[in-house]
């Protein structure tokens, strides 16, 4: 079996890397993986994770945290509220 190593350019520092060690972003596009490790988030905060609310449906009755503000069960945004406290933290206080 025959492996050709196409090089490819990277869209972000132009530097010809191996098609094997690039990722495609689109069509005829691609990115390095020392473009794309120096691209993500290292601190914690800076995650989509940050940006979740603790949400309420009163519809279905639903618990759930997103960051989209619509209720994955039953798709709806007019009921959701802001969750309050748990009953274990209720406990704790």
């Amino acid at each position: 079996m025959i492996s050709l190593r196409v090089k490819v350019k990277c869209s972000h520092c132009g530097k010809q890397v191996e098609k094997l060690e690039a990722r495609e972003i689109s069509p005829r596009n691609y990115e390095c993986f020392d473009c794309f490790k120096s691209q993500r988030p290292r601190n914690p905060d800076q995650t989509a994770s940050a940006l979740k609310y603790n949400l309420y449906c009163e519809r279905c009755r639903y618990k759930f945290q997103s960051a989209r503000k619509v209720c994955p069960y039953c798709n709806a945004s007019d009921y959701l509220e802001v969750a309050g406290p748990s009953a274990d933290e209720l406990l704790s206080l």
